[in-house]
């Protein structure tokens, strides 16, 4: 990752997953959906198409995207936990956690191959979103919601930011650090196969250049 707040311009980790090529359009349908109504529940505002023999490729920005982000700035931020966050109108929570130390695939690959999540219901606050929790040292907080309020410039989003060893949405965060909690840049992809289009879910697929992807 080389992206540069400063001119929104540079290389971005996506996830590309493959629909069949006559589900492209209602593919992009949902994703436009979700976006307009939860632009929180995607990582940043941009999509990518990767044309293959017999199905297409569509990229979304991952969340680790923005740890790159972060770590070339000089803020050593760590992916901690994948997971998924309940949401309703009373309480959101981690329902399902995942260390991203302990399993060789992405969490949220495993959370959607097992059907646990509900992106669709979250539109109505009632669902289930992806989601992850990340560490940084609570020394380094200033700086960092300098570097995360320039991206939410370029289209970037936060769930959550945390103090020093808070609960965030009943995820604990070490002491002397603090979290912050983004939505799975996975989200659009699920909830496609919410709408029982087939899909083949990849994380952490590619490196793209940030401006050739297309803008919601």
């Amino acid at each position: 990752v080389d992206f540069d707040v400063e001119s929104a311009v540079g290389d971005v980790i996506t996830n590309v997953s493959y629909v069949d090529k006559e589900s492209v359009d209602e593919s992009l349908e949902i994703i436009n959906n979700l976006y307009k109504n939860k632009p929180e529940y995607c990582i940043g505002n941009r999509y990518g198409i990767i044309d293959d023999e017999d199905k297409v490729g569509i990229a979304t920005i991952c969340s680790l995207t923005l740890d790159g982000i972060l770590v070339n700035n000089g803020i050593p931020a760590l992916p901690t936990y994948g997971g998924v966050l309940d949401i309703s109108e009373d309480k959101e929570r981690f329902i399902e956690l995942m260390s991203y130390t302990g399993s060789s695939l992405d969490p949220h690959e495993i959370f959607i191959k097992n059907n646990l999540h509900d992106i669709h219901g979250s539109l109505k606050n009632s669902g289930k979103i992806l989601a992850s929790v990340h560490s940084i040292p609570y020394v380094a907080r200033d700086s960092t919601l300098d570097i995360l309020d320039k991206l939410n410039e370029s289209g970037f989003e936060e769930l959550c930011i945390g103090k020093t060893n808070e609960y965030m949405y009943n995820a604990k965060i070490d002491k002397y650090h603090f979290g912050y909690v983004l939505a799975g840049g996975l989200n659009p992809i699920a909830a496609i196969k919410e709408k029982n289009i087939n899909t083949k879910v990849k994380s952490i697929e590619k490196i793209m250049d940030y401006n050739t992807l297309e803008e919601l």
